[in-house]
């Protein structure tokens, strides 16, 4: 009897050995985009490719004349300084990303179920989540997000290697966008009896 007890402690502690050792290792962000391309390698593929494509349209518009992480900080913080700062593109992304999602069926709900945030606890905050909260109270407190506000936000919750993920560039990308209707969902609050 405790043998068999002993070999299911040994069963338990390997199958949570490597959870552990996921929730350590990588941020939810890294593991959401390992996800993406386990699942939907041609999806991820050509996300790449077309995030390439629109950066290559930024640096032939002038609005940043490398793809480095410095650039885009150069940009967010004009943003954040002048929500009338424009930007000129003739590629919209979000189109694009719209299109390449149909072809390829990609469903983000099944990637969301595939790396649940619960591995990543105790790991450093998750700044999708972060973002999100940050927004929340930015809203609550003006009654608005303004341009700015989002530009601030990129730059107080991502990090240089943050934006290497394909996932983040996309998002600020869709940001930059002038040709894309990006929106920001946001936690507002409770919903109470009376809304």
């Amino acid at each position: 009897m405790k043998s068999a007890s002993l070999i299911l402690l040994i069963i338990i502690l390997l199958f949570i050995t490597p959870l552990a050792s996921q929730e350590s290792s990588i941020t939810h962000e890294e593991a959401i985009n390992k996800e993406i391309a386990h699942q939907y390698p041609k999806y991820y593929k050509e996300l790449g490719r077309l995030l390439d494509d629109f950066q290559q349209e930024l640096i032939s518009k002038g609005v940043i004349k490398t793809g480095t992480y410095k650039q885009y900080v150069q940009v967010l913080s004009a943003i954040s300084k002048d929500s009338t700062f424009e930007i000129f593109s003739d590629y919209a992304i979000g189109d694009t990303l719209r299109q390449l999602s149909k072809q390829v069926n990609y469903d983000h709900l099944n990637i969301m179920k595939a790396a649940p945030m619960i591995f990543f606890k105790k790991n450093a905050e998750i700044k999708s989540v972060v973002f999100n909260n940050k927004a929340s109270q930015i809203y609550a407190e003006k009654k608005n997000l303004s341009r700015s506000d989002h530009a601030k936000l990129f730059l107080d919750v991502y990090n240089e290697a943050d934006f290497q993920l394909p996932t983040i560039r996309e998002q600020l990308y869709r940001f930059l966008d002038p040709n894309t209707d990006y929106i920001l969902y946001t936690y507002i609050g409770k919903p109470t009896s009376q809304q």
